[in-house]
């Protein structure tokens, strides 16, 4: 009977600490995903008809976040709204986030500005 037990216990000891893993993971990953820009609205080489564009979007697991290398502050979920202005045709809009280990994600994007 005792040994019963004692194999009960381990059964009981591993199920605990696997579900200790699989928590902690689930909490962490986005941890090691690193940084991640998710733009809605824009695509690359998309024509414009007016000089003002608003870009918007989210910016997850980022410590820094820039447009132009012009600082871009972030809500608590990270999103972001920036308004930019458009020269008359091609314009290259560049986006980069940092996270907290320094790891980097860039996306560029060529707009074009279409002439009146």
């Amino acid at each position: 009977m005792s040994k019963r037990k004692t194999i009960i216990n381990y059964a009981l000891l591993i199920f605990l600490f696997l579900i200790i893993g699989i928590y902690a993971f689930s909490r962490t990953r986005n941890l090691f995903a690193g940084a991640h820009i998710i733009v809605r609205d824009v695509v690359d080489g998309q024509t414009f008809t007016k000089e003002l564009l608003t870009i918007a979007g989210t910016a997850e697991n980022t410590k820094a976040f820039s447009i132009d290398d012009r600082p871009v502050s972030l809500d608590t979920k990270g999103n972001f709204s920036e308004s930019l202005l458009l020269s008359p045709g091609r314009n290259i809009i560049s986006l980069k986030a940092v996270d907290r280990f320094g790891h980097s994600e860039e996306k560029n994007y060529q707009v074009y500005l279409a002439k009146p």
